[in-house]
């Protein structure tokens, strides 16, 4: 929908920025949201603008290769990791720069990216686990429900309710300031709060350890999206139903525990042996599987803290390792 040109008047609604990305630095980040910036003026004396910078600190990302991002953050000195963070929390960012130095200020910064599982194990650093930022990120998987080699396009009618209704929980919004929870939201809270505070451990726990601030950003943005000025219980319940389908899908992507055949079968093998080569799996599995994807498979397993792998050298080329480092039911 951000490529379809909008069929409504926004009515003195100015929408934030839209890019389509690719990420690849905090520094560009900021770039696009930068504060204004001064310098002094030896003939008159006084501090002047040099960069007026951008007024409107909001920012959408449309990213529809995501993977990108996931890739550069391995680079030494890339800084896209921690501002992605800061700017989930909405603090100011300022990266330390020898030239030009930039800041933004009460950053309000929205990220929508795309990928496919495969390619997020592969170039996702586990690292980044427990750094704090795949915690910061809503996991919703999802497939095409069925074929459709002629597709209807989208009336425009239809298209402008979908626009005039936004448009309305958008105004709306910025009108409203602090928004508050009704006493029955407050006890119906107070009644959830200790399990989505409740520490998991693994790799599935620290993507998941933000529960409850995910859960309640949620329930503000369906209260908004009511054209409620309070948050009730209603809206606490859709955000726990979002946030369990979120749930579940860093579950299929991250967790072991999912049914995999060629993840069962290596943990057959590894089970009854203890460790084995690249080689050796590929055997076991009848060379019925191609090398990527039992790779893959191994990738998962260790994430999950399953398995480890570790390079040993030969007279020839090293070699890969897979040690069983903990039993599954």
């Amino acid at each position: 929908l951000t490529k379809i040109k909008p069929k409504i008047e926004y009515d003195g609604y100015v929408p934030a920025s839209v890019t389509p990305g690719p990420l690849s630095s905090g520094e560009g980040l900021v770039e696009r949201i930068k504060d204004a910036t001064m310098k002094w003026d030896p003939q008159t004396n006084t501090m002047i603008i040099s960069d007026p910078g951008v007024e409107d600190k909001r920012l959408f990302v449309l990213s529809e290769e995501l993977a990108s991002a996931f890739k550069v953050m391995q680079r030494e000195g890339n800084n896209l990791s921690p501002t992605l963070r800061c700017y989930w929390d909405g603090k100011s960012v300022a990266p330390i720069t020898k030239n030009n130095p930039i800041r933004v200020t009460d950053p309000h910064v929205c990220i929508t990216g795309h990928i496919t599982n495969e390619e997020l194990l592969k170039v996702l650093d586990e690292g980044e686990h427990f750094t704090g930022l795949t915690n910061r990120f809503l996991w919703v998987c999802a497939k095409r429900g069925r074929l459709q080699p002629l597709p209807n396009g989208i009336h425009d009618n239809d298209l402008i309710r979908f626009q005039e209704e936004y448009l309305r929980c958008a105004k709306f919004a910025q009108t409203i300031g602090e928004v508050s929870r009704t006493k029955r939201a407050d006890d119906r809270w107070i009644d959830v709060y200790p399990e989505l505070a409740k520490d998991h451990p693994g790799i599935l726990g620290s993507v998941c350890n933000r529960a409850e601030a995910q859960t309640a950003r949620l329930s503000l943005i369906f209260a908004l999206l009511c054209g409620a000025k309070e948050i009730d219980v209603c809206h606490i319940d859709w955000a726990l139903a979002a946030w369990e389908y979120t749930m579940k899908s860093a579950e299929w992507i991250f967790d072991t525990g999912v049914k995999d055949p060629v993840q069962d079968k290596i943990l057959k093998f590894l089970t009854e042996n203890g460790k084995a080569s690249l080689t050796e799996i590929h055997k076991a599995l009848g060379n019925n599987y191609q090398k990527e994807k039992i790779q893959l498979s191994i990738k998962r397993l260790e994430s999950g803290g399953v398995v480890s792998v570790k390079v040993v050298k030969t007279s020839g080329r090293p070699k890969q390792i897979i040690y069983l480092t903990k039993k599954t039911n």
